[in-house]
């Protein structure tokens, strides 16, 4: 008897929070209409004729100022531009970066490939040879381990993943490009260029 009361009881509770959850459904709509409305103290200057601006939630608008009647023009209806952005190039001084990799690490020899991403403006390395402790803490072979982003001809920002006990993270560092060199990649790993 007293587990059917607690369950109308529970039964009870839930339909109450659905009709409470469809009733705040229709509500939200009539309350945002009735908070849009400008109140008297904030109506715009009459004698300018402009009309109100309204933003919506979730809306991206920018606040334009024309004459009461009139029409939008063609790029205030437009919607905002999803043409792809121009692709970044890196500074020349960065051209060695591309290529085939070593660590110099005593007993973990990986090998990772660069290559440059023009749309993050990053270079990418790219796993392509483990080493005895890369492969130990189980790195796989074509995973992303290193990224480098210049900012700007001589400095870029270096991040190294590493894997342990812990997990997964990336070591960021900003390093200078004038400790490196065609043959060889200074950083959180030194490195050498693979012929």
């Amino acid at each position: 008897m007293s587990w059917n009361m607690d369950r109308r009881i529970a039964i009870a509770g839930l339909g109450v929070a659905i009709v409470t959850m469809i009733g705040t459904w229709l509500a939200v709509p009539w309350l945002y209409k009735l908070s849009s409305k400008p109140s008297p103290d904030s109506q715009m200057n009459v004698h300018n004729q402009q009309e109100p601006f309204v933003s919506r939630p979730g809306e991206a608008h920018k606040q334009v100022s024309r004459k009461k009647g009139a029409q939008p023009t063609a790029s205030e209806e437009s919607e905002p531009s999803t043409a792809p952005k121009p692709p970044k190039v890196y500074p020349k001084t960065f051209q060695f970066f591309i290529g085939e990799w070593e660590s110099v690490t005593p007993g973990n020899n990986w090998r990772m490939r660069v290559s440059w991403d023009s749309q993050s403006g990053q270079f990418l390395g790219y796993l392509t040879k483990q080493g005895k402790g890369s492969q130990d803490v189980g790195f796989r072979m074509g995973e992303r381990v290193w990224t480098a982003e210049p900012i700007d001809d001589q400095t870029f920002v270096e991040r190294q993943k590493y894997r342990g006990g812990l997990g997964t993270w990336w070591n960021v560092q900003k390093v200078d490009l004038r400790e490196s060199s065609p043959d060889h990649l200074s950083g959180n790993v030194e490195f050498k260029r693979v012929e």
